[in-house]
């Protein structure tokens, strides 16, 4: 792809959407992969359009998926103005494991760090204090 083409988080593997593997984002799919740079970044083009597209599926089967723009403006929040966030906690921390222990932090609703930044990291701050001082 040109270095010069604008490119915007994708809507379907970014964000509340993005999976993990062991405990790290995993990004890319099917949309930005065809429209995209296929690791989570789709053409700007595409990010107001439903396409649909054609593949196999890992059966060989050719099938159609069809991907439709979400009317929210926020792929983190999804405008709820509230996320889900990591906490993370020293005493948890496994670094014999590839995500450091990760997955037994707990997750918060905190205010969206998109939306209400200082909020964001007042309550980040504040719940970081007090899981470490409890544990």
């Amino acid at each position: 792809m040109s270095e010069d083409k604008e490119y915007v988080d994708c809507y379907n593997c970014t964000g509340a959407n993005a999976l993990s593997m062991c405990g790290f984002p995993f990004f890319g799919c099917l949309l930005c992969e065809t429209y995209g740079n296929g690791g989570g970044r789709l053409l700007k083009q595409y990010r107001n359009q439903t396409v649909e597209i054609k593949h196999r599926t890992d059966k060989g089967v050719l099938t159609t998926k069809q991907f439709v723009p979400p009317n929210y403006s926020c792929l983190f929040c999804k405008d709820t103005h509230l996320a889900s966030y990591t906490i993370w906690v020293d005493s948890l921390v496994d670094d014999g494991c590839s995500d450091h222990g990760e997955h037994n932090m707990p997750r918060e609703k905190l205010p969206c760090h998109r939306y209400q930044e200082k909020e964001h990291e007042e309550a980040r701050i504040k719940l970081t204090e007090q899981y470490n001082y409890l544990i």
